[in-house]
């Protein structure tokens, strides 16, 4: 059932940890400083191997060496071969990849895919993440969302929005959250925008007050990301600029986004979390950034359900109970 909000709780969740793992991806290339050049070399090395070795043989010697290999994170690495494959292998490629790494093979084969294949792969792609996964379930869709927008183009920000409409109805999650990502960080164009961020203009809120306000919601939750990027982490800012959203259902999802933020910020340290959420302007976008980030800790790994909800019971009534009861 979809809250009042106008978007499902758990559905939400997910978004989250597939926001967590591309902010912890942003700041490791952003600290190791690696290059397009070495992130193409490397890349050329699983050409090889795939070449040699076939499809599956080279997959399964990629799930051993990649947590091995330090100077790249294993999201990254699990983009390099979503990429190889898809040069080598074509369109049959898709079921070599798995949800390892944040489904890193994914995103950038079906990125890869789409831009090389066209748009009418679309409905393809998307039936093949529901035949694996399921319906509703956002990280595979959300690699398809970054492939539109690397087809539309960046300027075509509202274009690569409808397509996405035309395999999912949901207001966030999945490939729209792929489409806000390409938008803000150009993941797919590493090898020659390294760290890039999109540039702060005097409108803070662009492009999401310009869009239908159909997209607006997945928009403003997705602008905490690009917003954590440019103030370096300032919560109480980034609260700040949340509680100045006219909107209820915006501003609602922004604040949500924040405690996903604060979460990943706080490397799931409860009491850090506390600290970052009661930087928050009001209590009741206190509330939401607790909630935000219980999704947050929920969604990184299965046994952190207990953890999770040690951010609902730091609240008060009823807030506590409510909170409880949002976790997926």
């Amino acid at each position: 059932m979809l809250r009042t909000v106008t978007y499902s709780v758990g559905f939400i969740g997910v978004l989250l940890f597939v926001v967590y793992i591309f902010f912890a991806l942003t700041t490791s290339l952003e600290e190791e400083r690696i290059s397009g050049a070495e992130l193409n070399d490397e890349k050329s090395r699983w050409v090889t191997i795939i070449e040699e070795e076939g499809s599956e043989d080279a997959y399964q010697l990629f799930l051993k060496e990649a947590p091995q290999n330090t100077e790249i994170d294993t999201h990254t690495h699990a983009h390099l071969f979503g990429e190889a494959l898809y040069k080598v292998d074509g369109l049959e490629g898709i079921s070599t990849c798995d949800d390892s790494f944040a489904f890193g093979c994914y995103h950038s084969f079906l990125g890869s895919a789409i831009y090389h294949e066209g748009i009418d792969t679309l409905p393809l792609f998307n039936q093949a993440c529901k035949d694996i996964y399921g319906a509703g379930y956002s990280p595979c869709q959300h690699g398809i969302g970054h492939g539109v927008l690397i087809y539309t183009g960046h300027e075509s920000l509202s274009a690569a929005l409808d397509l996405c409409r035309t395999i999912s109805q949901d207001p966030t999650g999945g490939c729209s959250s792929g489409v806000f990502m390409e938008y803000n960080f150009h993941t797919m164009e590493s090898q020659v925008t390294e760290g890039y961020i999109r540039p702060l203009t005097e409108d803070v809120f662009a492009p999401c007050n310009s869009l239908e306000s159909v997209y607006q919601v997945s928009c403003y939750m997705e602008q905490v990301q690009w917003w954590s990027s440019i103030f370096n982490n300032d919560y109480k800012k980034i609260g700040l600029l949340c509680d100045e959203i006219v909107a209820e259902v915006n501003k609602q999802a922004c604040f949500h986004g924040v405690g996903n933020y604060a979460s990943v910020f706080a490397s799931h340290d409860i009491e850090d979390i506390i600290g970052l959420c009661a930087l928050m302007p009001s209590e009741k976008r206190k509330v939401e950034c607790h909630e935000g980030a219980s999704w947050t800790v929920r969604g990184a790994d299965g046994a952190y359900t207990d953890k999770a909800r040690l951010l609902c019971d730091a609240l008060s009534e009823p807030d506590r109970t409510n909170c409880n009861q949002k976790l997926p």
